[in-house]
Order: C-alpha cells, then structure tokens, then sequence
C-alpha cells in the first residue's frame, strides 16, 4: 500500500503515515509519530539561516555563513533543488562528520556536543538551511 508523509517543524516535528488516496477511493488516517527537540534546544540565543542559497562545490567544499560565536544545538538543512549534496558539518568533540543529503537533514547532538561549522563538501544545488543555539 502507498504511503503519503508530511512534516512540519515548529520546536516538534510531526511525522504523519497516511495510505495514498486513490482515484475514487478514500484515505485512512494513519498514525503520527511526534519528534520533540530537547527542551534546553527550544530555546536560543542566536541563530544563522538562509532560505534560498545556491551552492556549488565542484570546484571546492564550500562553507555556509555560520557565526564564529556559534554554538549550534539544532540544525536543519534541505535540498531545495539539484542534489545530492555532502554536507560536512563539524562538531566540537567529533570533528568533521559528512552526511549524504538527498532531501532533509536534522541533526541535534548530544548535550556534551555543539556544532561549530557547516559546509558542502560535494554537490551543487539550492538549499535552505537554520542552525540555532547558544553565543559562544
């Protein structure tokens, strides 16, 4: 049976499974699955986003404007267009970290962990991204 998701992203995300309407037939609900951030990451002093950014790393990684005084707790990251992209995201304790993103990428590290920097290690395409935490 085909499956239909949708998420929105507001503190929760919510992940809902319903089966795909067919023509002349009709949906069921279907269960939805709540992903909560912590609770010390609803809340944040500073935060960097674009909604629209080309990116090309053809030629070379390429790093996203991320403040220096940026501790990150939440990230969020989609692949509007083109794609797929490596998203290199480093960590404070782990160091460097690259993740194939094809479409959504959330990351919220442990407590002990913040993110320090993202970049596009590979790929070209448009992307809209948010990363929120605490000044440094």
């Amino acid at each position: 049976m085909a499956q239909k998701l949708s998420v929105s992203l507001s503190g929760d995300i919510d992940l809902k499974q319903d089966s795909a309407t067919c023509p002349g037939g009709t949906s069921d609900p279907g269960e939805a699955y709540k992903f909560s951030l912590l609770d010390v990451n609803r809340q944040a002093d500073l935060n960097q986003s674009n909604k629209l950014l080309p990116v090309d790393a053809s030629g070379g990684p390429v790093p996203l404007p991320f403040p220096a005084n940026l501790l990150g707790r939440v990230l969020y990251l989609k692949v509007l267009s083109g794609g797929p992209l490596d998203v290199e995201v480093t960590f404070s304790t782990q160091g460097a970290v690259v993740y194939p993103v094809k479409g959504l990428l959330i990351i919220e590290p442990s407590d002990d962990e913040n993110i320090l920097g993202v970049s596009i290690a590979d790929g070209t395409g448009e992307i809209e991204w948010l990363c929120t935490g605490t000044e440094a």
